[in-house]
């Protein structure tokens, strides 16, 4: 019987602490425009998601509208990943992901404000 107390207690700590560190306090900052920039960290999986690696956007079969989606800068320098509407955009640091959220579904024409030869498509569904 001292046995099976212990577990529970044991496991009674194990939930404490688990329920504990699903608080609030993620390491998340504002940029200016609006867009968030995480550390990477254990959560709900993006929906598509782009990808920045040798000075090139692979945006994949796009995003869906309204669902948060990771910015992942796979090169060693600074990138953003801007709309040339105005429309939305991310600073990415070199290694660094962000999120983004775009709302309206559409085509947009892309580009690094940073590297002016930087461009693609983001199709958002």
């Amino acid at each position: 019987m001292r046995s099976r107390t212990t577990f529970l207690s044991a496991l009674s700590v194990v939930v404490v602490l688990g329920l504990a560190a699903c608080g609030d306090d993620d390491e998340t900052t504002s940029e200016p425009s609006g867009t968030e920039t995480t550390a990477l960290s254990a959560s709900a999986p993006a929906v598509g998601g782009v990808t920045i690696a040798g000075f090139g956007f692979d945006t994949g079969d796009g995003v869906t509208a309204g669902q948060e989606f990771t910015v992942t800068n796979d090169d060693p320098a600074s990138h953003t990943f801007t709309d040339v509407g105005g429309a939305f955009g991310v600073a990415v640091g070199g290694g660094e992901v962000s999120t983004l959220t775009i709302d309206a579904p559409g085509v947009y024409q892309v580009v690094c404000q940073i590297h002016g030869d930087m461009s693609g498509t983001l199709t958002v569904k």
